[in-house]
């Protein structure tokens, strides 16, 4: 009986984190956060090459555009960058659906490591792959 309300706790647990910060996306480890999913996220990744890797934001549906220098926007589930293991986000800016700017996001532009960044980004990505 124990473990059945051990293995609910950690259930509940996961689904109340990602039920909680449903329009959450990570990105280089601070979370960006919309209050709308019509909400856009501009990433501009001008001085990073893109090729095989690829930075995977948690849930399906959240419209990427990624400006790649001059060039036009390109929408993405995945974001594609020069290392699988780690990803360079220099400037992220959330715009509502009539294009006003919510938050203006500047990063240091360190680089990050994808696999042991966070605890519960790597509990709850690990959940949200199991349930989609």
């Amino acid at each position: 009986m124990r473990k059945y309300w051990y293995w609910l706790g950690v259930f509940v647990f996961i689904f109340s984190f990602w039920i909680a910060s449903p329009y959450c996306y990570a990105a280089d480890w601070d979370y960006v956060c919309s209050s709308s999913d019509d909400t856009k996220y501009y990433l501009d990744t001008s001085s990073v090459e893109k090729n095989d890797a690829y930075l995977r934001f948690w849930r399906k549906g959240v419209h990427l555009e990624i400006k790649d220098g001059e060039k036009e926007f390109i929408s993405y589930h995945e974001v594609h960058l020069a290392n699988p293991l780690e990803v360079r986000v220099l400037h992220i800016i959330s715009y509502d659906n009539r294009g006003n700017e919510l938050r203006n996001f500047k990063r240091s532009g360190e680089w990050q490591n994808l696999r042991s960044s966070s605890i519960i980004y790597s509990i709850a990505n690990a959940a949200m792959h199991y349930i989609n």
